[in-house]
């Protein structure tokens, strides 16, 4: 069984590079706590970057 904090499955937008029907997303915390879901090439994106989302 796949580990749920690791990815999640789904047809999604990346919040960050606005990429359309991305079938995996990983999981990224801001830096006030919140977990926001990304694309692979967003997933190691700068820190600032994922907080101006």
């Amino acid at each position: 069984m796949r580990d749920e904090r690791k990815s999640k499955v789904c047809n999604g937008t990346c919040p960050i590079c606005n990429s359309t029907r991305i079938k995996l997303l990983y999981p990224r915390a801001k830096t006030n706590g919140t977990v926001v879901t990304v694309c692979k090439k967003c997933s190691k994106a700068d820190q600032n970057k994922l907080d101006a989302v």
